[in-house]
């Protein structure tokens, strides 16, 4: 068990960065490759979005209620690690913040040949200032963590590791429907990272870059480590998450895709 934590973590420049192209439309550019940028220096809605750039929160869970702009937990403070920053002050009675953006034409999904990169800034020292629980500071997907899902998380367990979920579709990767809690991470399409970079007083800069190959097959890789395949349902992520997930302070700076 963690020990009591401070209830804040905070994002900086939550931007989803270098545009998803295939072979035949390869960008010549990052600025012609981008299709959503989030620096919250103007607001927290998108300063370039080739779809919705409206953020919204799940201000209720039963009944669901959707609401525009950030939940009363989440502020914008002047400390990111260009300009502004999303901190998340999350308190222990709630099981999770969940602030989000609509992914279509956002994050463009190909079913063949589907490549992207996801950038964002991240300042938190997990075992510091994360409430127990495991702490996913951003998933995108159509459902769930688990079905269809790229995210990045921090372990519940100390040492808190931070890993990234490549999860396909939960037909493929878990088709005998084994409950999560009795798989070991060995079993699961993700990658851990074994030295955690983070810490409260300095940015850490998260990348996520995955490759498409043709059947709806991408491939999603950290350096350094080995690539899990990972298959999407037709129509890709729907979503983009920050969840301040039974966690404390996370700072999210600049998030692109």
């Amino acid at each position: 068990m963690i020990p009591h934590l401070r209830p804040y973590f905070a994002i900086a420049c939550a931007t989803l960065l270098a545009a998803c192209a295939n072979n035949h439309s390869a960008p010549n550019s990052l600025r012609e490759a981008l299709t959503f940028h989030a620096s919250f220096d103007n607001g927290v809605d998108a300063d370039f979005a080739k779809g919705d750039a409206t953020l919204y929160n799940l201000a209720s869970r039963d009944p669901e209620v959707v609401e525009t702009g950030l939940p009363p937990e989440v502020t914008v403070i002047a400390d990111g690690q260009f300009g502004n920053s999303l901190h998340f002050n999350t308190p222990e009675r709630i099981s999770g913040t969940l602030a989000f953006y609509k992914l279509p034409q956002n994050f463009v999904y190909e079913e063949s040949n589907w490549s992207g990169t996801i950038s964002l800034w991240l300042k938190v020292s997990p075992r510091e200032d994360l409430h127990p629980g495991f702490t996913d500071p951003i998933q995108f997907t159509p459902r769930s963590a688990l079905d269809g899902c790229l995210w990045v998380d921090f372990h519940r367990d100390d040492p808190r590791q931070f890993r990234m979920g490549a999860f396909p579709d939960r037909k493929y990767w878990n088709p005998g429907d084994i409950p999560n809690r009795e798989l070991s991470d060995e079993q699961r399409p993700l990658i851990p990272v074994v030295e955690s970079p983070f810490s409260r007083d300095r940015w850490t800069h998260i990348v996520m870059t995955f490759r498409g190959f043709i059947g709806c097959s991408s491939r999603a890789s950290i350096t350094r480590c080995n690539t899990p395949s990972v298959t999407m349902s037709k129509g890709g992520p729907s979503l983009a998450f920050f969840t301040g997930s039974r966690s404390s302070r996370v700072k999210t700076s600049r998030v692109s895709h």
